[in-house]
């Protein structure tokens, strides 16, 4: 599915995925005879001034990349099965514990006008090691606001081998 929502002019979306979107698509996966499917990532491009005024760029235009990852130990598996539509596709078919984890956010106006080896990603998420994640607080937690009940914050403690271990998981 390759879904763009549209801004009206005051930067609210006019098509979002709502109860009612969900059902469409799921009326459309059950009409075609699809009944299970895997979401291997999911992109996003919203607007928020909020963000814009945190990471101090140009535009509040940001591209969020989420890639579904197996759960990060007990604590990810557990926020995964609290959330009832989880715990229900988990008890009904052989569902493994996944979660989609922000790997990417960047402005549009980088996005649009600078290659990407310059890119100053607000954040950036390509292992477990403290090189490899850069995930400013507040700017994260201002994000989350746009995910509704499906939005984590992990929290990471790094070990002397500076390796990243997820230490808490809240909603």
């Amino acid at each position: 599915m390759n879904y763009s929502t549209i801004f009206d002019d005051n930067g609210n979306p006019t098509n979002p995925i709502d109860s009612n979107a969900v059902q469409t698509i799921l009326n459309a996966l059950s009409s075609s005879g699809i009944h299970d499917a895997v979401v291997s990532g999911l992109e996003l491009k919203i607007k928020d001034p909020e963000l814009q005024n945190i990471a101090k760029t140009k535009v509040d235009e940001f591209h969020i990349k989420f890639v579904s990852d197996p759960t990060d130990g007990e604590l990810d598996k557990t926020k995964v099965k609290e959330h009832p539509e989880n715990r229900a596709l988990l008890e009904q078919s052989r569902m493994q514990y996944r979660i989609l984890n922000c790997r990417e956010v960047i402005d549009r106006h980088q996005e649009l006008t600078e290659p990407k080896s310059n890119w100053k990603y607000q954040i950036i998420w390509i292992g477990h090691n403290l090189s490899s994640l850069e995930s400013p607080l507040e700017f994260a937690v201002q994000l989350r606001t746009h995910l509704g009940d499906y939005g984590l914050l992990k929290q990471y403690d790094q070990t002397q081998e500076d390796k990243l271990v997820l230490i808490s998981v809240d909603r």
